[in-house]
């Protein structure tokens, strides 16, 4: 695994936001996908920032919870009021597409992060997650316990 790229694990079909994008498109996003974390682009296509579901959940209004008309539309207006770059973490750690596995490990495990933006030349090119290493772990495993049964017969 140390020697293994990053691009060969990540998601390089990553839904991403521009910076001014509404709170409201990334609703949407979230309740379309089964991700956990959206990054925020610039014009450049730059990765500046990370918004993640927990990050939205924090937003909405408590009542949502009990699913109540008016909580969403309190959330319709308030999310149609706020932008990506006024929501998403600002500090964030990206990764090259070239650099091993085992550097997001240290990372994710050092920042207790769960997913980290893939970049090449300083471009959103992909995403890798806590869960993208632990399927390539957990396939590598299976793999070698297949050859190895398969080898005895």
């Amino acid at each position: 695994m140390k020697n293994i790229p990053v691009k060969q694990i990540m998601t390089d079909k990553v839904i991403s936001v521009q910076l001014k994008a509404l709170l409201t498109d990334v609703a949407e996003i979230f309740e379309a996908n089964r991700i956990h974390h959206i990054p925020v682009v610039d014009n450049r296509g730059m990765a500046v920032g990370m918004i993640s579901r927990l990050d939205y959940y924090k937003l909405q209004d408590h009542f949502s919870l009990f699913l109540c008309d008016s909580a969403e539309e309190r959330n319709r207006k308030f999310f149609s009021s706020l932008l990506a770059s006024e929501v998403m973490s600002k500090n964030i750690v990206t990764i090259s597409a070239d650099a091993p596995v085992s550097a997001a490990v240290e990372i994710f495990l050092e920042n207790l992060f769960h997913a980290l933006p893939v970049t090449s030349d300083g471009k959103l090119v992909g995403i890798v997650t806590d869960y993208d290493v632990l399927k390539y772990m957990y396939d590598r495993e299976k793999t070698a316990a297949l050859s190895a049964s398969g080898s005895g017969q």
